[in-house]
């Protein structure tokens, strides 16, 4: 099982290390060839693109590889069809009403109707995003893991090469196809790649009608409400942290405390990949193996992550300065200080995320939903109190103690509902590590 998530975390790793390289390469090809103005009306784009198609999916994939890791033989095909079937209602109701705001969001965000064509293309692209993402989360629901990464590894740099002599030629209009061109070479390679086994001939026979197809999708629905319920509370607070520091000590700090949050959130997540990924349908198929299989698969998890992940937050803390020189520069020491105190946070996230799949791959709603609702607040609370008190550095300890109160919160809701513990070696470990990381970010803050 180690080499499983280990190589779980290589793979998928290394897609994200891609998916990074090419994306600096196409940022700064933007900025060279088209300047501020093509930087500005793609940032505009993606984000109408990603609230479209965030709305579309409602939270689906999630549902999606938990439905499809846990059924088999003929529930397994009929799931399938009806999935297939919600995102393409989903995806085209979405992408028609984008279409239809076309008009109202090329003039609240440019203020005329010169890039009304950009919206409505984006319509198409929510459509073919949503289908895309329905099949990828097949596959991951299946374990064909290596399928979904190949689909990351081709259309990624495929895209970027599409990409560059149309930025070259077409310069300022070409910002709605950098914005697209990824998720329609995507959704090319996804049905390329996609599950075709041949569903049984009675299968086939069967009809499904509109009311049948949203009645047998109803539990993917409230799930992918919860979701997406929880997911805008996320984004709602990293936007107001970082509303509230601009506001605090303006945007040059606002500009340092991303570049901390990137490398001591972002960067981290790329090792954190696997938990979705393999991790976490590999739990919802073990649902029906009951809940002691399933925290077996817990600790095994949380104890191989946290074997990765304890060595690089160290490093990580130990060489911030120089990473941060190298990968911005000395404009951005201020982040120094808050990487460091936010370190000793990276390691305990791990384990605190292991635990939190729990819920989803047992589909508490409830619970997840107050779970996060309560781990906001604190996050927002903390971020506040100690950012007025300590500045950057407080940030960095905000985020240390928002992990560790998440932890706990974490433990005790799936301990009370499900039964399940994290285990005494586990937790040993997981706070051994965590202590040693905080020792060491001390005495680097003191003797700094």
């Amino acid at each position: 099982m180690t080499r499983r998530v280990v190589g779980a975390i290589a793979l998928f790793g290394s897609v994200q290390g891609v998916s990074a390289v090419c994306s600096l390469i196409r940022n700064k090809l933007i900025a060279l060839w088209v300047g501020a103005a093509g930087v500005g009306l793609a940032g505009i784009l993606a984000m109408a693109y990603e609230m479209f198609s965030a709305l579309a999916q409602l939270g689906l994939r999630v549902s999606i590889v938990r439905e499809i890791a846990q059924s088999s033989g003929l529930q397994y095909f009929r799931m399938r069809r009806v999935v297939r079937r919600i995102s393409v209602l989903l995806g085209l109701g979405v992408g028609l009403i984008a279409v239809a705001l076309a008009p109202l969001l090329s003039r609240l965000s440019l203020g005329d109707g010169r890039a009304t064509w950009m919206f409505m293309l984006i319509g198409g692209g929510v459509f073919l995003n949503t289908l895309q993402q329905c099949e990828q989360a097949i596959l991951q629901g299946l374990g064909k893991y290596k399928r979904v990464a190949a689909i990351a590894f081709i259309s990624i740099p495929l895209s970027l090469a599409i990409i560059v002599p149309l930025l070259w030629y077409y310069r300022l209009q070409a910002m709605i196809a950098v914005v697209l061109t990824v998720v329609v070479v995507s959704t090319v390679v996804a049905f390329l790649l996609r599950d075709r086994s041949k569903a049984p001939a009675e299968i086939r026979r069967e009809s499904l009608s509109l009311k049948e197809t949203f009645s047998s999708s109803r539990q993917l629905l409230s799930v992918g409400f919860v979701l997406t319920l929880t997911g805008f509370l996320t984004w709602l607070v990293n936007y107001f942290v970082i509303a509230f520091i601009a506001n605090e000590g303006g945007l040059e700090t606002s500009g340092c405390y991303q570049a901390g949050y990137t490398l001591t959130v972002n960067y981290m997540g790329v090792l954190l990949a696997s938990l979705s990924v393999e991790y976490f349908p590999r739990l919802s198929s073990a649902a029906a193996a009951g809940y002691r299989r399933q925290a077996t698969m817990m600790r095994h998890q949380t104890l191989t992550l946290i074997a990765v992940v304890g060595p690089i937050a160290l490093t990580m803390s130990l060489l911030a300065k120089w990473a941060v020189a190298v990968l911005y520069s000395s404009d951005f020491f201020d982040a120094v200080p808050m990487i460091v105190a936010a370190a000793p946070g990276t390691v305990i996230r791990v384990a605190a995320l292991s635990v939190a799949y729990i819920i989803l791959a047992n589909a508490g709603k409830r619970i997840y939903l107050l779970t996060e609702v309560s781990s906001s607040l604190i996050c927002v609370v903390l971020n506040v109190v100690c950012y007025r008190l300590w500045g950057l550095m407080g940030a960095g300890l905000a985020f240390s103690l928002w992990y560790a109160i998440y932890f706990l919160i974490v433990v005790v809701a799936v301990r009370r509902t499900y039964g399940i513990k994290l285990g005494r070696r586990t937790t040993a470990v997981v706070l051994s590590l965590t202590a040693l990381q905080t020792l060491v970010s001390t005495a680097l803050l003191i003797f700094r």
